[in-house]
């Protein structure tokens, strides 16, 4: 039987952690340890209310709830890596506080390591299952390097492809998203950057980026994670895109061809900022409700410009 824990951070979300919790208490096999990060600060009262509820149902499980004023969700499961021993597991899995995991993802997620001695991690899917892009926003995207028709991979640019619905069973990708699992033993070497604040962006790809060093990445597309993509805690799309393109090149510096992975996110960065802008000058005719939130994820694009070229770090 192989051990595995589970790393939950969470904040202001206390009844999408129950859900979670719940869910994770009812699939098998269960965990042997589980670590709730809370940085809330409006829900702190009530998540503790909620998580001393639903602690008591884990039976024979080294349980954990940890509260913390870092507002950083890297740094949250670095914190949670600090509760856990790590030679007391194979496995260790992150979850979200807005997902929840299918009856078969943890199972689906241990039988794909156990058979698979080089695989360092490995996760499932979220739905819907993503499409490639058609037509004349495929040629745009593709050539800015800001899509591919291959799916799983990480572009030159710090772009990455998601796996695509024709692509069945398991598959190796360049990276994994944050709601994944590794080999406990990887944390001994590695963990999160803890300079992405907020939500941070590409984080997971950051991550992955620099596990492959020590193994290969799989998605089995079969383990189906659900995500309700929460709004609560989101970030203004300001802060969106002015991370989506400073945190991304936290991924070029990882590069080991730099100058040309420095050449293709300098396109991207121009595809994305003519793209933005036509999004603003396309709200102002036809969607003027929308002008203000478009208008507002232009400026971060040029703060996230700005912040590369300067060398600061991330928003």
């Amino acid at each position: 039987m192989h051990r595995f824990g589970v790393i939950i951070p969470t904040r202001n979300r206390p009844d999408l952690l129950q859900q979670v919790v719940q869910t994770l208490n009812q699939i098998r096999p269960q965990p042997i340890s589980v670590v709730i990060v809370d940085s809330s600060d409006s829900e702190k009262l009530l998540t503790t209310k909620i998580v001393e509820t639903f602690k008591k149902d884990f039976i024979n499980v080294d349980f954990h709830y940890v509260t913390t004023s870092v507002k950083s969700l890297p740094s949250q499961r670095n914190i949670g890596l600090d509760q856990i021993s790590l030679g007391s597991l194979d496995y260790l899995l992150f979850l979200d506080d807005d997902t929840l995991p299918s009856e078969n993802y943890v199972s689906s997620l241990i039988d794909l390591m156990n058979s698979n001695p080089k695989a360092i991690g490995c996760s499932g899917i979220t739905l819907p299952k993503a499409e490639p892009f058609r037509g004349w926003r495929s040629f745009y995207f593709r050539f800015f390097f800001m899509a591919s028709n291959s799916g799983g991979r990480l572009l030159r640019s710090g772009v990455n492809i998601p796996v695509f619905r024709d692509q069945i069973g398991l598959v190796e990708v360049d990276w994994l998203f944050g709601c994944s699992m590794w080999r406990s033993s990887i944390f001994r070497f590695l963990k999160y950057s803890d300079n992405l604040p907020g939500g941070a962006l590409a984080e997971d790809v950051i991550f992955s980026t620099r596990a492959r060093r020590f193994g290969a990445l799989y998605v089995n597309t079969f383990a189906i994670l659900h995500h309700s993509q929460s709004q609560i805690n989101r970030p203004s799309a300001y802060i969106h895109e002015a991370r989506n393109i400073r945190n991304r090149y936290e991924i070029i510096k990882l590069s080991p061809e730099r100058i040309q992975s420095t050449i293709a996110f300098s396109w991207f960065v121009i595809g994305t900022g003519i793209k933005l802008g036509y999004n603003v000058l396309y709200a102002k005719f036809t969607n003027r409700d929308n002008v203000r939130e478009v208008t507002s994820g232009f400026c971060g694009y040029l703060r996230g410009v700005t912040l590369v070229l300067s060398n600061r770090n991330p928003i």
